[in-house]
């Protein structure tokens, strides 16, 4: 029993740092650089779910999202541009 418990360890803690490298990325969402965002948007072509995640300190506005005509100027929310399929981000505005 303690050899089991012991082997289980081992997995959990030797797979604990492969997860969070896995998820962890170079990009770091930053609302005060929009540029960033953008280029990123342009260099990944991510889908919406993809860019949602990436870009998780501003809101990605989906098609079917119903938003209010407020004029923002801190780049909290990011209206996506498709490619032509329509599945891909290749770029987007701030409102």
């Amino acid at each position: 029993m303690k050899r089991n418990v012991l082997g289980l360890l081992a997995l959990i803690a030797g797979a604990g740092p492969a997860v969070a490298s896995a998820t962890a990325g170079p990009f770091v969402c930053d609302r005060a650089k929009p540029e960033a965002m953008l280029q990123y948007l342009q260099k990944h072509k991510p889908t919406l779910e993809q860019a949602r995640i990436a870009l998780s300190c501003t809101y990605v506005v989906g098609p079917r999202d119903i938003t209010t005509a407020e004029i923002r100027t801190d780049n909290s929310r990011l209206y996506p541009r498709y490619d032509e399929k329509r599945e891909r981000i290749v770029t987007g505005t701030f409102h």
